[in-house]
């Protein structure tokens, strides 16, 4: 009958916010609750290409973390980037180090810079950023989309 079929999606609804009776859900490893996530909401590169010596040498990196939930007090979360992929092998650029930003409202915008060095050639790098750390009582959250964490930068000589 097609009322069997209303049936077990409704008590599945009503299991996940709670029960028939009311109670809210444990964390018992079943329903994992979370109070706050973070995950990379975007990257982005200004300029979009960047010279091994000639100016401009030196690009602006924006990394966005996107916060849900209850941000917990004092809570801090690092960033970190690298290159994912290069053309052609070996094209590189020098990043800066990793940072650490407190949470307070989202998103949270991290500035780097990434500068040309002896290793740029003309091609181009995936730019990635990673969350590397974030203080007890918030849980990194892998994006939505691998792009979000990720943008081309076009690399050339001089």
């Amino acid at each position: 009958m097609r009322v069997g079929y209303l049936i077990v999606p409704l008590l599945g609804f009503l299991f996940a916010i709670g029960g028939l009776n009311g109670q809210q859900p444990t964390n018992d490893n079943r329903i994992p609750l979370y109070k706050c996530l973070v995950t990379i909401g975007s990257v982005t590169v200004d300029p979009q290409t960047i010279h091994a010596t000639q100016k401009p040498n030196t690009v602006v990196v924006t990394v966005q973390v996107s916060v849900v939930g209850e941000i917990p007090r004092g809570a801090f979360v690092t960033v970190a980037l690298g290159t994912a992929e290069s053309e052609p092998v070996g094209n590189n650029v020098r990043y800066d180090d990793t940072k650490s930003l407190p949470l307070k409202t989202s998103p949270v915008v991290f500035k780097f810079k990434a500068h040309g060095s002896s290793n740029t050639v003309t091609g181009r790098l995936l730019v990635r950023a990673d969350i590397t750390a974030a203080t007890r009582g918030v849980t990194v959250k892998d994006p939505m989309e691998i792009t979000n964490s990720q943008t081309w930068l076009t690399t050339t000589v001089p």
